[in-house]
């Protein structure tokens, strides 16, 4: 598609905004320590030292081959040659992931729309907002911290753009980058890739596709490497009947990703208030969408699979629709909802409509983590991009917007990066024993090197949450934990992991530790033994052989030994 000569950035102005975007979207989002890639760290752990915690249940777990396998072989050998602890090269590469992630949005958006406008207010819109708009039912598209996945979907997208642009070699060479990174993630991303290659290929272009050799060595190298992961990661052994696995996978520990139910009122409120908006855009400037029978496939396949995450996991459970996790094939819908609305508001900027624009601007803000902190919930950024899609109704025929608001705007991104980057401070910090509550420092210096403690997995307290977690005590005050969250890979382990998950966290209970009475705890040690108890909470009848002041925002904080006999 030809680009109109007037009201387009330069390109000057498009890196200039676009590096304005890459350190708004890291302060707003960059989480050098935090879920869920913590719960890959235990395997960097007994990767680099093989008897770290060996009386640790889930980290025992981590020697089996796991998503988490390949990332802790490959950082953790890196780690061990530079010296540099993976925390950091983890850090290190998700700032990368951060500051690449516009530039990579931007070549999508471009090669989908072919319009240079379009790719850099979808952009822009996007980062105001943290990508959390237009919100999606269960999952969120993006997320800060060190996942595997989140590096796949960067190599995904870009494979996405190679596609577009008929380079399907890099596109399988980066599918494989992809699969080797998380798995899933290629098996959700191929299906933008299926599409591209049905509604958007000419008959011509895909009898091509297979008669290029650099074509078909990039396709058998992945090949190889999904069908080594494929082999690797399918169950050997035990394999538990459906009815029992989709109840402990979906309804006891993973429900708010499979459950529509639990998604929240206000969520689905939001998501639906939100599709109509984009709905409403799409109504007006239909003529204007790019490759619109192919943006139509892809939603409605995103549609249809999320029926069928419905029906085949909560109504007549399939094991293989469950292990797909239908809600999370999210990462081929968001972008192209949010490519709609940049098509929108770039025809808002060619026409001057500077209503509409402040409104989505607005929109976009009011989903993001300042707004978010500040009570802004789900549905009033639904109503407010609701709103503006209204207002892009209006008649409103002025000029193109000034080229000057360009390098203003990345004036603003810089400047809202600041108080984003201070609300979140905390989580960029990279948490050491000297720098975290002292609980774990004392840990490490006053029990045994095998001993075990309950900790709290589910605060009714933000702060206590954020500061006391059994991933903490378990990699910061290096000692064991009998009981959390961090869910294991093998199903031979997910019975056993279950049992942990009842006894001592009661099914996931909110302040069940903090709230067990010393009967509770003994009846715990019984089943489930262990050495110490955490709480911020006095123990009624026991004497704790800890206690801490109050410190990075929780109050004071006390170890019993609870066992009838401790060890």
């Amino acid at each position: 598609m030809r680009e109109p000569a007037s009201s387009y950035p330069n390109q000057w102005q498009v890196l200039l905004l676009l590096f304005a975007c890459a350190l708004l979207f890291m302060a707003q989002s960059l989480q050098v320590w935090a879920w869920p890639a913590l719960d890959g760290y235990p395997a960097f752990e007994r990767w680099l030292d093989p008897g770290f915690l060996p009386n640790d249940f889930y980290t025992n777990t981590t020697v089996k081959f796991g998503v988490d396998t390949p990332q802790a072989v490959v950082i953790g050998t890196l780690s061990r040659w530079t010296g540099v602890h993976y925390t950091v090269l983890l850090a290190g590469l998700t700032v990368l992931r951060h500051l690449l992630w516009p530039f990579v949005l931007f070549g999508f958006f471009r090669a989908w729309s072919g319009d240079r406008l379009v790719a850099l207010l979808g952009v822009a819109l996007g980062t105001l907002g943290a990508f959390a708009l237009p919100k999606m039912l269960g999952w969120s598209w993006l997320w800060g911290d060190a996942s595997t996945a989140m590096f796949a979907v960067l190599a995904a997208t870009y494979a996405w753009t190679c596609f577009l642009e008929r380079r399907a070699a890099a596109t399988l060479w980066l599918m494989t980058l992809a699969c080797l990174l998380q798995p899933l993630v290629s098996v959700h991303a191929g299906l933008m890739i299926a599409a591209i290659f049905f509604f958007d290929y000419t008959a011509a272009e895909r009898r091509a596709v297979f008669r290029q050799p650099a074509t078909l060595l990039a396709g058998l190298v992945f090949a190889v490497a999904f069908g080594a992961q494929y082999l690797l990661l399918t169950p050997h052994g035990l394999r538990l009947p459906t009815a029992e696995y989709v109840h402990i996978l979906v309804q006891e520990r993973h429900p708010g990703d499979f459950l529509v139910g639990r998604f929240g009122r206000s969520g689905v409120l939001g998501v639906g208030v939100g599709t109509l908006a984009v709905l409403v855009m799409a109504a007006r400037i239909r003529s204007q969408l790019p490759r619109p029978a192919l943006l139509l496939a892809v939603l409605a396949l995103y549609a249809a699979i999320c029926i069928a995450g419905f029906v085949f996991v909560e109504l007549w459970p399939v094991r293989l629709v469950v292990d797909l996790i239908p809600f999370r094939t999210v990462i081929i819908a968001a972008p192209l909802l949010l490519l709609v609305i940049a098509v929108s508001a770039a025809d808002h900027w060619r026409h001057g409509h500077w209503l509409a624009l402040v409104l989505l601007a607005l929109a976009f803000v009011a989903a993001g983590p300042l707004a978010a902190h500040a009570g802004a919930g789900a549905i009033k950024p639904a109503l407010l991009l609701l709103l503006a899609a209204v207002a892009g109704w209006l008649p409103w025929h002025g000029r193109p917007l000034p080229s000057w608001l360009w390098p203003a705007l990345a004036l603003v991104m810089v400047a809202l990066a600041l108080p984003n980057a201070r609300a979140r401070r905390d989580e960029l910090v990279m948490p050491t024993a000297a720098n975290s509550h002292q609980v774990y420092q004392w840990a490490r210096d006053n029990t045994a090197p095998d001993a075990r403690f309950l900790v709290e997995q589910f605060p009714t307290g933000l702060a206590y949450g954020r500061v006391l977690t059994p991933q903490r005590m378990r990699l910061i005050g290096r000692r064991s934990v009998v009981a959390s969250l961090d869910y294991p890979f093998a199903e031979t382990d997910i019975r056993p992991w279950y049992r942990t998950w009842v006894i001592g966290l009661n099914h996931g209970q909110h302040g069940f530790v903090e709230n067990a009475d010393l009967a509770t705890l003994r009846s715990i040690c019984a089943q489930l033994p262990f050495d110490y108890v955490v709480r911020a909470k006095p123990l009624a009848g026991a004497t704790p052989v800890a206690q801490f002041a109050p410190q990075q925002g929780v109050g004071s904080i006390f170890v019993y030994r609870p066992c009838a006999a401790p060890r």
